[in-house]
């Protein structure tokens, strides 16, 4: 089966994860993904988050992001997809 790429799209902007993919979205000036806390700022590759799988709560709606923060440490971040949508519009 093809390749499906749609879910990524929306965690970065055409200079981010997949930068050399087809796909690309608006880049937009408010960051929906950034690092914030001092384990995302400071660590091996300080400044740095990068997701590296997810999954869908039972709800359809709860998003688990597991993400690597600094190059150091492993976080979780949660969110609404129907959120993310109505902020990517």
């Amino acid at each position: 089966p093809p390749l499906k790429l749609d879910h990524l799209r929306r965690l970065t902007d055409e200079n981010g994860m997949l930068q050399h993919a087809v796909f690309t979205i608006h880049n937009y000036r408010e960051w929906i993904f950034c690092p914030e806390e001092s384990y995302e700022r400071q660590g091996d590759v300080g400044n740095v988050v990068f997701p590296c799988g997810y999954t869908v709560a039972p709800d359809g709606d709860t998003l688990h992001l597991y993400y690597g923060a600094a190059d150091s440490s492993i976080g979780l971040a949660t969110g609404s997809v129907g959120a993310m949508l109505e902020w990517l519009e």
